[in-house]
Formats: structure tokens, sequence, C-alpha cells
């Protein structure tokens, strides 16, 4: 189900709360009789007072009661904040430890982060503290993410996950699929409609594999269980509650990978909160379900980062000896030029379309039996921006290639 599905799922078991009250038998029922998999609270959007949520809602006023006495954090029924849980069931156990901690420096840990939200970013002490009380902290992706790195892959054999016939082919249907919104973010950002597709090819599969952990569970177990990674997972958390409290999303609904990307491009909630567009002006910035705000999202992103409009992404260079050795340097930014290469007789041969005053990164790509070497332009490097990797954004900017190439064949 899609996240604007679940959103209208919410309000639609609203409404129906309100028909059942309705009945002399249902108005003795308590929110407890509702299935498991009932939603379970409502959260309060910009702009919502307590009273004008109810009504709404269309909440009849008998149905105000029960409402209430699941909800004993309301102490002052005229404030509420935005951001704040209405539970519509049964209020979670208050027995139950936070979070499951299994040490008390795990509680500790996440109090000190409720402590931070409330004070700096003015949210509801109890409201947080009855969400951290559903949120599970997971061992099997603490050992997804602290496990020892796999034997490091080389081009020959990263290239081989995602320049299948089957990827790019798949990648043609769904530019086909969506040309009129691929069209019109390109049009409007610049950032061609290939390396759209191809980003969503290799990050989701064309948005079909977006991971099934909740991302609360994922930020909190790696922010609050895996101390090496605690600084940037504990801000990804924060800015998670954060874009959920301004964009009037649940935050135990989202789903994405064990490290708490999200949607269909994969965006981290800083991510989200810095470059998610909202392409079709509907006041939400939807990359879960909402192709136009995906592949703006996207856009948006390469945009931020400089990517250069109707410019080269990489060339193909030619070399005769391993001289080039002497020039490969660490990082990603292009550290050099064209011409400078040059002055080094390092025996390239270049293609014409480079000029000598182009600013370039030698690269060096493993092949099974030879070595590639490509220049990579400032679009390879924004591309890096999306995927802190040479061989991510090579197999990108070749996927986005196969992919143009064999739509062009088929129109």
């Amino acid at each position: 189900m899609t996240l604007q599905k679940k959103h209208r799922t919410i309000r639609f078991f609203i409404g129906l709360l309100s028909t059942v009250a309705l009945t002399p038998c249902a108005a003795e029922k308590t929110p407890d009789t509702f299935t498991k998999d009932s939603p379970q609270q409502y959260i309060i959007a910009q702009g919502d007072t307590l009273w004008g949520a109810f009504k709404k809602l269309n909440l009849p006023n008998h149905a105000w009661p029960t409402i209430l006495a699941t909800n004993p954090q309301i102490k002052d029924l005229n404030k509420v904040q935005p951001g704040d849980i209405i539970y519509l069931t049964r209020k979670v156990d208050k027995t139950k430890p936070a979070a499951n901690p299994s040490s008390p420096s795990l509680a500790s840990k996440i109090n000190g982060f409720i402590d931070d939200m409330v004070k700096k970013h003015a949210f509801n002490r109890t409201a947080l503290e009855a969400l951290f009380q559903t949120v599970e902290i997971k061992a099997p992706i603490i050992k997804a993410i602290s496990k020892p790195a796999e034997k490091r892959l080389v081009w020959h054999q990263y290239k081989e996950i995602f320049l299948t016939p089957k990827r790019i082919q798949q990648g043609v249907s769904f530019w086909k699929k969506h040309e009129s919104e691929l069209s019109r973010v390109e049009q409007k950002y610049g950032v061609s409609a290939k390396i759209i597709v191809a980003i969503i090819g290799v990050e989701t599969y064309y948005g079909k594999i977006t991971g099934k952990h909740r991302v609360i569970d994922a930020l909190a177990t790696i922010a609050f269980g895996y101390p090496k990674r605690e600084t940037f997972f504990t801000n990804e958390l924060k800015q998670f509650l954060i874009l959920c409290r301004d964009e009037a999303i649940d935050p135990l609904i989202p789903t994405g990978s064990y490290a708490g990307a999200m949607g269909i491009p994969q965006f981290m909630p800083s991510s989200f909160i810095s470059y998610a567009a909202d392409f079709d002006g509907d006041k939400k910035r939807d990359i879960w379900s909402n192709y136009g705000d995906v592949f703006a999202s996207i856009a948006n992103y390469f945009i931020r980062h400089h990517w250069q409009p109707d410019q080269p992404v990489a060339f193909k260079i030619q070399h005769k000896t391993n001289a080039f050795n002497r020039a490969l340097s660490k990082g990603l930014r292009p550290d050099t030029t064209v011409a400078a290469l040059k002055e080094r007789n390092l025996h390239l041969a270049f293609p014409e379309q480079l000029n000598f005053t182009d600013r370039v990164k030698l690269l060096r790509f493993q092949q099974k039996e030879t070595i590639d070497l490509w220049l990579g332009l400032q679009n390879f490097y924004a591309i890096t921006r999306y995927n802190h990797s040479p061989l991510y954004a090579m197999a990108v900017f070749q996927l986005s290639e196969a992919i143009n190439t064999l739509k062009i064949a088929h129109d």
C-alpha cells in the first residue's frame, strides 16, 4: 500500500468510527475491539487544533470520551502541537520498556534523544515517549551494518549486477510509462531523463525494491545500538521526526532500507528535507508513490550538486602504457585538466570532444584482463554525490546510455 493510500486509510477509519458509534451496540464498544491491522493513531498536522481535528474528521461528541481516555497525555485540551499523536486504539502499555532496550545505557540514549527533541525542536515529550515505546531495536539491522565487508568488488564484477539486459529493457519500459512526467522534469531542471531513470534503476529496480524496514526502527537501531555510526544516524533520526511533523506523516508508516533510506529514490531523511520536491503543487513531497515528485526530487538533488545541463558525463580514453598510474589521485572531484594531462607525457589518446581547459578526474576501472581509463567530468562527480563511489557513478552512467540507446532503437 502506498503512503498516500495509508494516509487515506487512517482518515477513512476515523470516518468509520463516527458512523459505527451511532448505533447502540457499537456505542458500547471500545477501540480495543478493532483488529490489530487497524490504523492506531492520528498525527496532528500544521494548523490543527484538537477540536478542529475532531470536527474535521467528523467524530461525534460521544466518541470523544473514549478517544480522550486513550490519550491521557493530553493535559490541556486547548493545546496540541504539529506532530502530536492521538491514539485511536488502546494506548501503548506503559510497562513496556521504551524501544525494548537491552541495557540501561540504551534507555539512557533514547531518553537523552527525547530530551533534545523537546528542548531544541519543541516536540511533545509524552508523545515521543509513547512513540518510542513502539519502536523496535532490531539485531538483524546491527548485523547488516556491522558485518565484515565482503570482498571488494572491482568494475567487471560490479557492472554485472546492474548492466543486465533485463534491467536495461525494464528501464526502457519504465521511461515510456512515465515519459510525460520525465520530459516535464527534464525541461524544468535540465537533468536528462535517462540519468533519472538509471538512478531509479540502480537504487530500487524502478521502484520495485524500496526496503521493508520501518524507517524509524532502522534509524533508531543504528543511532542507539551502533556507536560507530551514532552521530550520523542520530541526526538522521532527528531529521526523520521533523519531516514527519512537517509533512503530517505518521512516523510508524514509512518503510525503507536497513539504513533508513526511503522511497523510490532512497533518500535519507536529511536529503529529503534538503532536496525533495513538490512537483505537482499539492503541498506534499511524496517520494513513495508520486512519480512527478520522485523525478523532480532526484533532478533537484543533481542541480543542487552542480549538474551541468546538456554537458557530458565521462569519456573513455585510450592508453598505451601504465604511465597513467602517475596521474591517478585520491578523491572524486575533477582535479586536473586535459591540458595538464597532455603535458605529463602519459601516452594517452583523448577524444576530440574534450577541450584542453576541461576539468577532469582520471579514473581507473578494472576489467577481467584489462584496465579501462575514463575521464570523469563535473556531471560524473555530481552522480557520485548520490553515492560516493566511482563504481556506482559509472554504473548509473553506462546504464543510462544503454537504456537510451535501446529506447531510440525501439522508437
